[in-house]
Protein backbone atom coordinates (compact mmCIF):
# COMPACT_ATOMS: atom_id res chain seq x y z
CA UNK A 1 0.00 0.00 0.00
CA UNK A 2 1.51 3.69 -0.61
CA UNK A 3 0.93 6.01 1.48
CA UNK A 4 1.25 9.64 -0.47
CA UNK A 5 1.95 13.04 1.38
CA UNK A 6 0.79 15.97 -0.92
CA UNK A 7 2.09 19.25 -0.59
CA UNK A 8 0.25 21.98 -1.98
CA UNK A 9 1.30 25.45 -2.77
CA UNK A 10 -0.53 28.54 -1.66
CA UNK A 11 1.41 31.56 -0.73
CA UNK A 12 3.88 28.92 0.87
CA UNK A 13 3.88 24.89 0.87
CA UNK A 14 1.44 23.24 3.43
CA UNK A 15 0.74 19.35 4.22
CA UNK A 16 -2.57 18.57 3.51
CA UNK A 17 -4.57 17.69 7.01
CA UNK A 18 -5.96 14.26 5.63
CA UNK A 19 -2.26 12.69 5.93
CA UNK A 20 -2.50 10.36 8.80
CA UNK A 21 0.44 10.94 11.94
CA UNK A 22 0.72 7.31 12.67
CA UNK A 23 1.19 5.00 9.76
CA UNK A 24 1.31 0.75 10.27
CA UNK A 25 4.43 -0.83 9.68
CA UNK A 26 2.94 -2.93 6.43
CA UNK A 27 2.12 0.74 4.85
CA UNK A 28 5.88 0.83 4.07
CA UNK A 29 6.05 2.47 0.72
CA UNK A 30 5.68 6.64 1.11
CA UNK A 31 5.28 8.79 -1.73
CA UNK A 32 5.82 12.44 -1.00
CA UNK A 33 4.81 14.78 -3.58
CA UNK A 34 4.42 18.62 -4.31
CA UNK A 35 2.00 19.86 -6.29
CA UNK A 36 2.26 23.07 -8.51
CA UNK A 37 5.60 23.50 -7.05
CA UNK A 38 8.02 22.21 -9.07
CA UNK A 39 6.07 22.01 -12.40
CA UNK A 40 6.83 25.47 -13.15
CA UNK A 41 9.88 26.42 -15.48
CA UNK A 42 13.16 26.45 -13.22
CA UNK A 43 11.99 25.55 -10.05
CA UNK A 44 13.70 22.83 -8.29
CA UNK A 45 12.51 20.71 -5.64
CA UNK A 46 14.67 18.61 -2.65
CA UNK A 47 13.65 16.53 0.02
CA UNK A 48 14.84 15.13 3.30
CA UNK A 49 13.90 13.10 5.60
CA UNK A 50 15.02 13.32 9.28
CA UNK A 51 15.33 10.18 10.69
CA UNK A 52 16.86 8.34 7.85
CA UNK A 53 19.06 10.97 5.45
CA UNK A 54 21.32 12.58 6.99
CA UNK A 55 21.68 15.16 3.85
CA UNK A 56 19.27 16.44 1.31
CA UNK A 57 18.23 15.12 -1.80
CA UNK A 58 20.25 16.70 -5.36
CA UNK A 59 17.62 19.41 -6.33
CA UNK A 60 15.73 17.77 -8.74
CA UNK A 61 12.48 19.08 -11.51
CA UNK A 62 10.63 15.79 -10.36
CA UNK A 63 8.20 16.74 -8.04
CA UNK A 64 8.12 13.80 -6.04
CA UNK A 65 10.42 11.30 -3.67
CA UNK A 66 9.72 7.75 -2.77
CA UNK A 67 10.46 5.87 0.48
CA UNK A 68 10.32 2.55 0.65
CA UNK A 69 10.96 -0.29 3.59
CA UNK A 70 11.26 2.17 6.46
CA UNK A 71 11.81 0.97 9.73
CA UNK A 72 9.67 1.26 12.61
CA UNK A 73 10.06 5.12 14.33
CA UNK A 74 9.28 8.75 14.15
CA UNK A 75 10.49 10.76 10.88
CA UNK A 76 10.15 14.35 9.78
CA UNK A 77 10.12 14.53 6.00
CA UNK A 78 11.00 18.20 4.40
CA UNK A 79 10.65 19.40 1.61
CA UNK A 80 12.21 22.87 -0.42
CA UNK A 81 11.59 24.55 -3.54
CA UNK A 82 14.32 26.43 -5.25
CA UNK A 83 14.57 28.66 -7.94
CA UNK A 84 17.25 27.93 -10.80
CA UNK A 85 19.83 29.48 -8.36
CA UNK A 86 19.13 27.55 -5.60
CA UNK A 87 17.35 29.84 -3.07
CA UNK A 88 14.81 28.27 -1.18
CA UNK A 89 11.34 30.05 -2.49
CA UNK A 90 8.95 27.71 0.25
CA UNK A 91 9.86 24.86 2.69
CA UNK A 92 7.17 22.64 4.56
CA UNK A 93 7.91 19.92 7.30
CA UNK A 94 5.63 17.02 8.40
CA UNK A 95 6.29 14.78 11.50
CA UNK A 96 4.79 11.16 11.43
CA UNK A 97 5.44 8.00 12.69
CA UNK A 98 5.89 4.37 11.71
CA UNK A 99 4.26 2.13 14.51
CA UNK A 100 6.36 -1.24 15.15
CA UNK A 101 5.39 -4.47 13.63
CA UNK A 102 2.82 -6.71 15.26
CA UNK A 103 5.90 -8.57 16.78
CA UNK A 104 7.37 -6.12 18.36
CA UNK A 105 4.63 -4.18 19.55
CA UNK A 106 3.91 -3.97 23.69
CA UNK A 107 0.61 -6.37 22.74
CA UNK A 108 3.15 -8.89 21.58
CA UNK A 109 5.79 -8.46 23.69
CA UNK A 110 3.07 -9.53 26.84
CA UNK A 111 2.00 -12.29 25.33
CA UNK A 112 5.55 -13.55 24.83
CA UNK A 113 6.28 -12.68 28.65
CA UNK A 114 3.03 -15.16 29.56
CA UNK A 115 3.82 -17.95 27.65
CA UNK A 116 7.51 -17.66 28.53
CA UNK A 117 6.22 -18.20 32.52
CA UNK A 118 3.82 -21.18 31.19
CA UNK A 119 6.64 -22.53 29.83
CA UNK A 120 8.65 -22.29 33.39
CA UNK A 121 5.62 -23.51 34.71
CA UNK A 122 5.20 -26.46 33.12
CA UNK A 123 8.89 -27.41 33.65
CA UNK A 124 9.18 -26.90 37.06
CA UNK A 125 5.71 -29.05 37.98
CA UNK A 126 6.79 -31.61 35.58
CA UNK A 127 10.57 -31.80 36.58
Amino acid sequence: MTVIFEVFKNDFLQISDSVQRKLLFRNNELLFRVLGGCRLTNLLCRFKLKGLDKVWSEPVATPSKVYNYLPYGEYTLEAEVLNNTGIVLSSVSYSFEIKPPFYLSIFAKVIYLLLFLMLLAGIYFYI
